[in-house]
C-alpha cells in the first residue's frame, strides 16, 4: 500500500534532521520546506506537526520552525528512556528474536570491528536495534524506542565522532549481547546492552564537551 503523502514527507523531514542536513539551533520555514520536499503546505505542516510531537523541531509563530539543539541533558534524557526500554525488550521479548538474524548480525559485526570499519559497525548495530523494535508485540513500546533511536542517531551524526577506536568497547559490548542472546541467555544480553547503551552515551558526551570546549 502506497503511503500517505504526510508521512513520506515526515519521513523526508526527519532524516534531514538526523543527518543534521537541517541543523540543529537553527530556524526554518514552512515555504523552504515545500521547496525541499516539492509539496504543498498541507502535508508539510501535518509533518511538522509529527516532528513537533517528537522533540525535534518547535514551533514560534511569526518566528518560523525550530530545529531543537542538542544538549548534554537532552542526551541523557534519551539514553534514560533507552537504558529503561531495550533491556527490558531483551528479557521480555528476547526468545521472538530470529536467531538466524542474531547470527548474521554478530557476524557482520566481528567481521567490520575486526576491519575497524565505524560505519559498517554502525550499519550492524542499527540493524540490531531495528530488531529490537520489532521482536515486541506493544505497538506503543516500539514507536517510542523508534523515536529514541532517531534522536541517538542525531546526536551520534552531531558529535562528528569519527575514529573507531572510541567505538571499540561499545561494539564489543554489542556483540556479546548477540552471544547471550544466541544462546538464549537474554538476562546477561540485558546488561551487556545496557553497558553499550552506557559506553555509546559517554562517547557522546564526551565529544560533546569537546566540541563546546
Amino acid at each position: 500500500m502506497k503511503e500517505p503523502l504526510r508521512t513520506v514527507v515526515y519521513r523526508q523531514l526527519l532524516e534531514m534532521i538526523v543527518s543534521c542536513e537541517l541543523a540543529p539551533n537553527s530556524f526554518t520555514n514552512e515555504d523552504m520546506l515545500m521547496e525541499i520536499t516539492g509539496t504543498s503546505r498541507t502535508p508539510v505542516r501535518e509533518a511538522i506537526q509529527r516532528l513537533e510531537e517528537g522533540r525535534f523541531v518547535r514551533v514560534f509563530p511569526k518566528r518560523g520552525i525550530y530545529v531543537c539543539e542538542l544538549s548534554t541533558r537532552g542526551l541523557r534524557e534519551i539514553f534514560e528512556i533507552r537504558r529503561l526500554i531495550e533491556p527490558f525488550i531483551i528479557k521480555q521479548y528476547g526468545m521472538c528474536i530470529p536467531r538466524d538474524d542474531a547470527a548474521r548480525y554478530l557476524d557482520e559485526l566481528k567481521i567490520a570491528m575486526t576491519a575497524e570499519d565505524l560505519g559498517a559497525c554502525d550499519t550492524v548495530d542499527g540493524k540490531m536495534h531495528l530488531q529490537l523494535v520489532a521482536a515486541n508485540s506493544n505497538d506503543h513500546l516500539s514507536d517510542l524506542l523508534a523515536q529514541m533511536y532517531d534522536h541517538s542517531r542525531r546526536y551520534m551524526t552531531g558529535a562528528k565522532i569519527r575514529d573507531y577506536a572510541s567505538h571499540r568497547e561499545s561494539y564489543e559490548c554489542s556483540a556479546q549481547a548477540l552471544e547471550h542472546i544466541l544462546e538464549g541467555n537474554y538476562e546477561n544480553a540485558a546488561a551487556a546492552l545496557e553497558r553499550h547503551l552506557n559506553c555509546t552515551e559517554q562517547i557522546i558526551s564526551g565529544a560533546m564537551v569537546a566540541g563546546n570546549g
